[in-house]
């Protein structure tokens, strides 16, 4: 939950843990940010005016980044206001003053949509073959990466499932100086890697930008043998 106000966050907060949600309160951009992960969480709700950042900077984040449900808050009543934030891609749209009941109806429905949802699971179906140098996706497309590429997902797996990895983390594992060309680079090679396999598959890969910190990746990591591990942190079955 993204709230500038605190004591209405606080009491949201206490309300929504109290019926049986499992919340994180943060008070802006910067903080979610820092805080959100998409394999800890499955909806956001996002206030609209904040300071730094507004709120739609983070909805179009978490869309073209997830799949996560969006919830927004505001005071923002008007028809235009509404058509806006349902245009942008939110699940709910609600104007404050919230009503604790009913904002906690609403992510139980959507809760429930996720539960019910088969898809949610496919992004745990991505796999990387370090020996082929080949990305398969769930929906069964065999991606060809190049070597950069692959050493890109491997520092992202090296680092364990939904680990939020440091950009200086990635060019020390990929032997480069960091600063701003390479920062750069970087960008061009993640651009080039989604486009890549936007070719290939109908789905969204898996890998996350964190905005103002680095990115997080969960991908099943497949050997020669076609043994599967979970990231670095945990044994295939033999």
């Amino acid at each position: 939950m993204v709230e500038d106000d605190d004591m209405l966050r606080e009491s949201i907060n206490d309300y929504l843990t109290e019926a049986g949600h499992s919340v994180l309160g943060v008070r802006d951009a910067i903080q979610f940010y820092k805080s959100f992960s998409p394999d800890i969480f499955d909806i956001a709700l996002v206030d609209i005016n904040l300071p730094y950042s507004d709120g739609y900077s983070i909805v179009s984040y978490l869309r073209e980044n997830t799949s996560i449900r969006i919830v927004i808050t505001t005071v923002r009543a008007e028809l235009e206001d509404r058509i806006k934030g349902y245009k942008s891609g939110v699940d709910i749209y609600l104007t404050k003053p919230l009503h604790p009941e009913e904002l906690s109806a609403a992510l139980f429905t959507l809760e429930g949509r996720l539960t019910s949802n088969p898809s949610a699971d496919k992004k745990d179906l991505w796999k990387f073959n370090n020996r082929s140098l080949t990305l398969s996706s769930p929906d069964g497309a065999s991606i060809p990466l190049s070597r950069k590429e692959s050493m890109l997902i491997n520092c992202l797996i090296h680092h364990g499932p939904g680990k939020k990895v440091l950009r200086e983390e990635i060019f020390r594992f990929m032997g480069e100086a960091e600063g701003e060309g390479n920062r750069r680079n970087l960008d061009t090679l993640l651009s080039r890697l989604r486009n890549k396999i936007k070719g290939y598959s109908t789905l969204d890969f898996p890998l996350v930008t964190l905005q103002g910190y680095g990115f997080t990746l969960d991908v099943e990591l497949e050997d020669e043998h076609g043994h599967g591990t979970r990231g670095s942190n945990e044994k295939s079955s033999p």
